[in-house]
């Protein structure tokens, strides 16, 4: 099976596990989940890493966010164990907050993917609103509507209406 034939068929295979059989990947080898709940992850393709990353905005964070906010973030990225294997990351410029982790091309099936997906969602979901706090706590920054504030204690699939694609 060649390169593209895998990446296909892994995209196809984790279509019909979310109940999405129109999944596939855009022009430029990628592909947005989105949620119900506004959380959005995308899927790209990197052939000069011969893998996939997944990834997803967690949200803005302030440059005088709390310390405590800052070894929390640490905390849960050491060993991937707060972040189910993924990995925050920090676009300074921009001050937003990503959660990523990157998938190598032999690893990569529809199955596997989808496991990624999932633990990524819940970690998305609790971290969302630790964000909305922070910057709640700091008014002059806040931007209103931009985190919910909803608190999940794990992350659930709902097969029905609870995924569009926007590819």
């Amino acid at each position: 099976m060649t390169d593209n034939e895998v990446l296909r068929s892994a995209i196809s295979e984790l279509g019909c596990l979310l109940g999405i059989e129109s999944l596939a990947w855009d022009g430029d080898a990628s592909c947005l989940v989105e949620f119900v709940d506004s959380v959005g992850i995308t899927l790209y393709f990197n052939d000069e890493y011969d893998g996939i990353y997944i990834y997803a905005l967690v949200g803005e964070l302030a440059h005088d966010a709390p310390a405590r906010l800052l070894a929390e973030v640490l905390e849960s990225n050491l060993f991937g164990i707060g972040t189910r294997g993924a990995s925050f990351g920090l676009d300074r410029d921009n001050g937003l907050l990503y959660l990523s982790r990157s998938v190598p091309q032999g690893a990569v099936c529809g199955e596997y993917l989808y496991r990624c997906l999932i633990d990524m969602l819940d970690v998305l979901r609790r971290w969302k609103p630790k964000l909305g706090e922070a910057l709640a706590a700091n008014a002059d920054r806040a931007i209103e509507g931009a985190l919910s504030t909803a608190s999940y204690d794990q992350a659930t699939y709902d097969r029905h209406g609870s995924i569009t694609v926007r590819p």
